[in-house]
């Protein structure tokens, strides 16, 4: 008698686990998983989310939306400038490969003075 019990027990709980879609569980801080700011990587459109958790409600919407309405299309992260060079990327010097010629040709813009090489020494070994 006391297994049987024990097994309904158990199955009951078990079956209790079950997520369902109606409940979606409880956010312990959604101010920190919701960003208030505009965050270039993310777009929330939608106006509605995160109503219930709104800390100014005179602006109109909800807590979660962070799409920038002054950018075009409401992109919070905008297109870069044309002929920027992407990071990570290589410097846009327009010389072909095995020219040794065309890149004595580049010059640095900086002088090489020793008020400079001193600046340059300090940066360097901080």
């Amino acid at each position: 008698m006391r297994n049987i019990i024990n097994t309904f027990l158990i199955v009951l709980f078990i079956s209790s686990c079950a997520a369902r879609k109606d409940n979606p569980g409880v956010e312990y801080a959604p101010n920190m998983y919701h960003s208030v700011p505009y965050e270039p990587l993310s777009q929330v459109k939608d106006e509605e989310i995160g109503s219930w958790l709104d800390s100014n409600p005179n602006d109109g919407h909800g807590e979660f939306y962070n799409s920038n309405p002054y950018n075009p299309y409401g992109m919070t992260m905008k297109e870069p400038v044309e002929n920027t060079v992407r990071r990570g990327s290589y410097l846009p010097y327009r010389i072909p490969k095995d020219s040794l010629e065309l890149a004595a040709k580049i010059k640095n813009p900086i002088e090489t003075t020793d008020e400079v090489l001193k600046e340059a020494r300090i940066l360097y070994d901080r």
